[in-house]
């Protein structure tokens, strides 16, 4: 399970990979991907998440948009537009506060938010409403995205690299 939050400023997501339909925790690791100054995070099955990255490395073409999970929420965030896209790739603009991922933690996270607490600590005080959630919260703003390299394509770490690395990162990797 996933809480991700954005506050018009900064994407922020808990670390905790999950499987909720054994209740099972795994690890923890940066649930933000940057595709070429893009930042990339969802909530719900692994393999959707990894696809709908995949598509969004391959320039977004609707035409291709891949067959997800009807329980996958992405949220693409670039220098001009902040959407978010459900299991269809119609993508809904999003122009306030907003968060998605598990039920009631991500509801408090939107009330919080509402009540002028930034995304990072929205996030880390969410993960307390589930068990599937968890610390540490990563987050990144939208204002250094034009830090990364243009080619970058990789899992942000919570630092910004120099220059792109020799692989790609996927959440394949991770799983080796």
């Amino acid at each position: 399970m996933t809480i991700l939050a954005y506050d018009m400023k900064t994407l922020s997501t808990d670390s905790l990979y999950s499987d909720a339909t054994e209740m099972l925790v795994g690890y923890h690791a940066s649930k933000i991907f940057i595709v070429r100054q893009k930042m990339i995070a969802f909530c719900g099955c692994e393999l959707s998440g990894q696809a709908f990255i995949d598509w969004v490395i391959k320039e977004e073409d609707p035409e291709d948009y891949p067959l997800l999970d009807d329980d996958f929420s992405g949220v693409l965030i670039d220098e001009d537009r902040v959407v978010t896209f459900a299991s269809t790739c119609k993508p809904i603009p999003q122009y306030v506060r907003f968060a998605l991922g598990h039920s009631a933690a991500a509801h408090y996270a939107i009330g919080l938010m509402d009540l002028h607490v930034p995304a990072p600590e929205a996030v880390r005080r969410a993960c307390g409403y589930s068990l599937l959630c968890g610390e540490p919260v990563y987050s990144l703003r939208r204002d250094q995205l034009k830090l990364f390299p243009k080619d970058y394509v990789g899992l942000y770490t919570g630092t910004i690299p120099s220059k792109s690395p020799k692989k790609k990162s996927t959440i394949r990797d991770k799983k080796k």
